[in-house]
């Protein structure tokens, strides 16, 4: 849609000409008639000057690729000037939902003849999602000021935000339980302990740290080093999401969990471990222990595509899907509630021989932003179970950062202040 409109300064000058002309045609002076003809003169030119600055101008986006939410991100725009004469700046808006000022303004350079520039944008989305991109609006006007040219372009496209990441320190992945024979026993597959496994061709993400000259010199290219992995250290995330137990306004507790997931995928990357998940939702996904750098991806979009769902079959895949985690592998369940059913569910993988941590993004603690139970810990006992064998876990606040939440384990037992 192209349009074009008076600016403020274009209507005082209109107003300006009407006076004068009726000066002139009261008084039949010439002096007021040629100030009249003046203002109309000067509104006629600048009106085909605005109606033609927009003229050769086309705009394409950038690529896009993914953000994330919480973080900085760009959204370049290409423009090009296809004309044999200089154009001046003009301004490009797009209305896009994912951030604070939902319209975002840009300014585009002056343009030489044939000019093709880039166009930065810096953005910072609040939240997670696949967003799609459509119409953006180009608007310019004349030097004087007196119209403004607007022009309306459909550029469709697609944006895919990642969830936000928060940096979990001290986080601990070794088992609480962990005995001589696994501490001690090695696999035949590669990973970063001090074990020297062997040597093979450098990849462009091996650090040079890896690399072995001496072998690299003799076979006259970039050869790296391999090491044992040490020990068999499986981590597992569970995130169950029934949409019943998802805040009415804005998802807090849902949107918090998904955080979660999303940081502890984040850390995990770090430690070069096998890595398996369980996510629920409208499309749950299943993933058995693999490299985490092999899946990172894939479960990365998931998490930004997650809707809660309502299958109700989940609990029942989520115990099938356990058995297939090696004995002793720590499983990360992150719940919206702490039902009967989600305690059966977590209190049966622990018997089946996994390390569980379960945390907890309630819907009443995000409603009411209420203050969980005060908690006190003991050196001498498990995170999870309490002395009568019932699974207690960790209640996410909407001021609790994940640090905090985390250094709740630690080796210890929680149990609730009488």
């Amino acid at each position: 849609m192209n349009y074009l409109w008076p600016t403020t300064r274009g209507w005082v000058v209109v107003l300006s000409g009407i006076v004068w002309l009726f000066v002139a045609l009261v008084n039949g002076t010439l002096f007021a008639l040629f100030f009249a003809w003046a203002c109309f003169s000067l509104m006629v030119v600048s009106m085909i000057s605005a109606w033609c600055s927009l003229k050769g101008i086309s705009i394409k986006r950038g690529s896009p690729g993914h953000a994330i939410a919480g973080q900085k991100s760009s959204l370049p725009f290409e423009v090009k000037n296809s004309r044999r004469r200089r154009r001046q700046p003009f301004f490009i808006l797009e209305k896009l939902s994912f951030v604070a000022s939902q319209t975002q303004v840009s300014a585009a350079p002056s343009l030489g003849p044939r000019e093709n520039a880039l166009v930065e944008r810096d953005i910072l989305p609040l939240r997670r999602g696949e967003f799609q991109l459509n119409a953006v609006t180009l608007r310019s006007g004349d030097p004087a000021g007196l119209f403004c040219r607007q022009h309306r372009i459909i550029l469709p496209d697609a944006l895919l935000i990642y969830p936000a990441i928060e940096s979990i320190e001290g986080l601990r992945l070794e088992p609480e339980a962990t005995t001589s024979r696994q501490r001690d026993a090695s696999v035949a597959t590669t990973g970063l302990s001090q074990d020297f496994y062997g040597i093979r061709d450098y990849v462009p993400t091996d650090g040079l740290r890896r690399i072995h000259w001496r072998s690299s010199a003799r076979q006259r290219k970039l050869m790296s080093r391999e090491f044992e992995r040490a020990s068999l250290l499986c981590v597992a995330i569970v995130l169950d999401v029934p949409s019943a137990e998802v805040c009415e306004k804005g998802g807090e507790n849902l949107e918090a969990l998904v955080k979660t997931a999303a940081s502890l995928v984040h850390a995990c990357g770090a430690f070069h471990c096998l890595f398996a998940c369980a996510i629920g939702g409208q499309k749950p996904l299943f993933i058995q222990p693999q490299d985490i750098t092999e899946i990172h991806e894939e479960i990365q979009t998931t998490l930004a595509r997650l809707d809660p769902g309502t299958d109700n079959a989940f609990s029942e895949n989520i115990e099938t899907w356990g058995l297939s985690l090696p004995r002793g592998s720590v499983v990360f369940y992150l719940s919206l509630d702490c039902s009967d059913a989600v305690r059966l569910t977590v209190e049966n993988l622990l018997q089946s021989g996994l390390d569980l941590r379960w945390i907890a993004a309630t819907k009443p603690v995000f409603s009411h932003r209420k203050t969980s139970k005060a908690t006190t810990w003991t050196n001498d006992q498990s995170p999870l179970l309490s002395p009568g064998g019932l699974c207690h876990p960790v209640l996410l606040e909407p001021d609790m950062t994940l640090t905090e939440a985390f250094s709740r384990w630690s080796g210890s037992r929680l149990q609730e202040v009488p």
